[in-house]
Formats: C-alpha cells, structure tokens, sequence
C-alpha cells in the first residue's frame, strides 16, 4: 500500500507516527479521577508528584473537596510557574507546591491521603532513579487505606524493573476496579490507563 505521509526534507514514505507523551492530563481524566474514581476528599491530602504545570492540581481544586493538594516538583521553571499560577488564581487556600526531590519529602508521602502519579518516572528518570524512588515509596507508603493513583500500571512498572524479584506488590497493594462508565465521558479509552489502588 501507498503510505499516506511523507518526509518533506528527503521525500521517503518510509514514515511511522511520533509517540507523544503528555504529562498533563484532559480535563475528563482530572474529573474522572476526582468526581468518579476517588472517594470524598473531605479533610484529605493530594500528593502530585511530578506536578510539573500544576493542572492535576487545579483540577483537584475544582473537583474536589481535598482541603490540601500539594505539587512536588524538582525542576525550578515548573515550579516557578505553578507558584505564579496559584498567587495569579488565589488558589494558595489550598493548593502549594514544593520544589524538591520526591526522595526528600518522605514525611510528606507518608501522611498523604492520596498519590498521584502520572508518566513521572518512565520518561523521566533512569532506571536505577526510578528502582530508588519506588523502593521508597514501598517504604514509606504504609498507612492503611492510602490511596495511589497511576498511569500506566505498577505491575507494568515492575515488571520492566524487575522490582517484583525485590518487593512483594501483593501483601502492598491492592488495585480498585472502577464502576462502569460515566455518561459525560466521550472516550472511554482517555479512562483505560487510569489505575487506583489502596495501601494494605
């Protein structure tokens, strides 16, 4: 078959589609995750790490009753940015943002109610980064009834690491199967990588 693109430089056909990664989610995934998925946040705190622009957030803010939702974010530009968005939108009652490394804020995930965390560590870290952090957040994530949410799936993650030779996912975690679609949802599929799980 004849390929429907092609390369304006050297003319080939020979072409595929880039994989574009977004760290940033649709506001259909923020009010799935907040509306939906998630219990009431009432008197709850939101760990986002990785929080880069700051809109899952923002869409927290708006979603939810969460009365704290914190960004950590280690680059000093995201950061910078979320902290001018919060004083501009005067979301600082609840919202804040920390300019750290995920690694030094164990107290922080430890009292979390709830931790997000979307495409942070698979393009954005190495692999020995990434074995450190979720060695650190098995260590630390232990209260019961703690929720963390994921794109893509732990078990994928672990996999790839070969972490579940090192830590025992199933006497950690347990991951919650969402109810059926919601109405509003126009593509399910936006949905399919969302995971929730609770701490044992």
């Amino acid at each position: 078959g004849i390929g429907r693109n092609y390369c304006l430089k050297c003319g080939s056909h020979k072409t595929e589609p880039l994989n574009i990664i977004s760290h940033s989610m649709s506001m259909e995934q923020l009010r799935y995750i907040f509306s939906h998925l998630l219990p009431d946040l009432t008197n709850k705190t939101i760990v986002d790490v990785g929080s880069r622009t700051g809109f899952v957030l923002y869409g927290g803010y708006v979603y939810s009753n969460a009365c704290r939702l914190v960004g950590v974010e280690m680059n000093s530009y995201f950061h910078s940015v979320q902290e001018t968005l919060i004083s501009k939108y005067e979301l600082g009652d609840r919202v804040s943002v920390i300019h750290s490394d995920i690694c030094d804020q164990q107290e922080l995930l430890h009292n979390a109610d709830v931790v997000i965390l979307h495409n942070v560590f698979e393009f954005f870290a190495t692999s020995d980064q990434e074995c450190r952090i979720w060695k650190l957040l098995y260590k630390c994530m232990r209260r019961c009834g703690t929720m963390l949410i994921t794109i893509p799936t732990i078990e994928e993650r672990w996999k790839k690491l070969k972490l579940e030779k090192e830590l025992d996912l199933t006497s950690w975690i347990n991951e919650i199967t969402s109810s059926p679609p919601i109405k509003w949802l126009d593509q399910e599929e936006d949905i399919q990588d969302i995971h929730l799980y609770t701490i044992l």
